[in-house]
């Protein structure tokens, strides 16, 4: 057993001293080239320069979301790319070369060779992205210093987008349970046709039952519950009710200034009398009200109606999508910003090991065009799962048997195949949405467990086994 371990140290020695080499050796040969110092000199141009410069659409708001979009979006597809480039020539330039015939040794071994490549490309990638988005959170700081906005627009910039904020929606209606009661009853009460299709039917009373669910009518009360709210960290810490509602249907013509009230019960009176927030405001635009941290209940409970109390008797719609919501600040914006940064890093971990699993397989020119064609390939398959149309209930609908066939087919491979879009939280960012520790862990391990490390090990295996004398028996 001594013996043994003593062996497995003795590997363990060789092993690590060997692996930082061909690591320090990729980060030198990469920072040798052209690319490199091009990226760089980019990435910084682009992290610094538009900060300074985009213009959005005349509000603090407007401008902060626009600079993340394009700066962040630039930095990623840029950094993502060579990182691509140089994965997938890291090993096929090397073979091609005969250079590999040299390197290899009992201490090289190829799991290793693979190993350092993937880190080096890796390594020197996230050093430009870090430091670019560390220059890009620098001149944005420095711009809001000499913003000439009004304190109103500034406070409304800093809840809504310099923050990270948990996001809580209501519990949705149990839609088929009211759908199967209502059918029963017509049923029973011999309102259907016998020869009905009973398909066809609920899915007529679904529509209808969700069309009365977005509509208030005049002096009608609608109620929302949130569960498992968690309280703002701090005594003085606020909660912000968001939503959007229309007036006279959703055109932007027909909107105007309404009149209502939102009414949150209060956990602590014992005859659960409701604090009352009477608004005008004026629909189709998204607002946010201000609640107290103490309207959460001991059990995470949150009850909010509106009131419509409309002038003019018109009813109010609220779509599912556009809230209510309840945002809670969790962190702040450059922790939030971290976050976001580290998605990025986990993206080009990836595309690292994508590129040099293809490079130790094919040439140079075709490892390029089986890296590219499977992030197409991604994108499609993305595209093909959401492509057949929906019934009422969720279920998707098929022309005929192939186009589920095909829908299968799509579906399956959406799981073995990754698309770039999963690491994006631009979205979360601009919108002022926490970026949780939970879906990072979460994203982390996925991607470690069931991606990068699959990958690595094809990678190796495909590596491992390549006849590196077929490329000179070739030439």
């Amino acid at each position: 057993m001594a013996i043994q371990a003593a062996t497995i140290l003795d590997g363990m020695m060789i092993c690590m001293p060997t692996l930082l080499a061909i690591t320090l050796q990729t980060i030198r040969a990469g920072f040798r080239l052209r690319l490199f110092h091009l990226l760089l000199g980019l990435a910084l141009l682009i992290g610094i320069a538009l900060p300074l410069t985009i213009r959005g659409d005349g509000t603090a708001t407007g401008e902060i979301q626009l600079t993340l979009t394009y700066t962040l979006g630039l930095l990623n597809l840029l950094i993502s790319a060579s990182a691509l480039w140089v994965a997938s020539t890291s090993l096929s330039r090397e073979i091609e070369g005969y250079q590999m015939h040299l390197v290899q040794n009992s201490a090289a071994t190829r799991t290793r060779i693979w190993l350092g490549k993937w880190l080096g490309v890796w390594a020197l990638h996230a050093a430009v992205l870090v430091i670019a988005a560390a220059a890009a959170a620098a001149a944005l700081h420095w711009r809001m210093q000499s913003w000439t906005y009004s304190a109103e627009e500034r406070e409304k910039a800093r809840n809504e987008v310099l923050t990270g904020r948990r996001e809580y929606r209501p519990a949705p209606p149990d839609y088929p349970a009211f759908v199967t009661a209502q059918y029963e009853r017509l049923k029973a009460a011999g309102q259907l046709d016998p020869a009905h299709n009973p398909a066809y039917v609920k899915g007529e009373l679904l529509r209808l039952i969700k069309a009365k669910s977005t509509e208030v009518p005049a002096g009608a009360v609608r109620p929302w519950r949130f569960t498992g709210v968690e309280p703002p960290a701090t005594a003085d810490g606020r909660i912000f009710l968001r939503f959007r509602h229309y007036i006279g249907g959703t055109s932007r013509s027909s909107q105007r200034l309404t009149e209502g009230v939102w009414a949150v019960r209060d956990p602590v009176d014992t005859e659960g009398r409701p604090r009352d927030l009477a608004v005008r405001m004026a629909t189709g635009s998204f607002h946010e009200i201000i609640l107290t941290p103490d309207l959460v209940s001991k059990d995470g409970l949150v009850d909010v109606v509106y009131i419509n109390a409309d002038a003019a008797g018109s009813s109010v719609m609220f779509q599912e999508a556009d809230g209510p919501v309840l945002l809670i600040p969790a962190t702040g914006f450059y922790a939030n910003y971290t976050r976001g940064i580290l998605l990025i890093l986990l993206q080009i971990a990836f595309l690292a090991a994508l590129g040099v699993t293809v490079s130790g397989l094919f040439s140079s020119p075709v490892a390029m065009f089986a890296a590219a064609a499977y992030l197409v390939i991604g994108l499609l398959m993305e595209a093909a799962v959401d492509a057949p149309a929906k019934d009422e209930f969720g279920a998707y609908q098929y022309k005929d048997l192939s186009e589920h066939a095909m829908h299968l087919v799509a579906r399956t491979a959406q799981v073995l195949v990754v698309s770039v879009d999963d690491f994006d939280a631009t979205g979360d960012l601009i919108r002022g949405r926490l970026i949780s520790g939970e879906k990072l862990v979460q994203t982390t391990g996925l991607m470690l467990g069931l991606r990068i490390f699959p990958l690595a090990l094809l990678g190796v295996w495909v590596f491992r086994r390549r006849e590196l004398g077929l490329v000179v028996r070739q030439s």
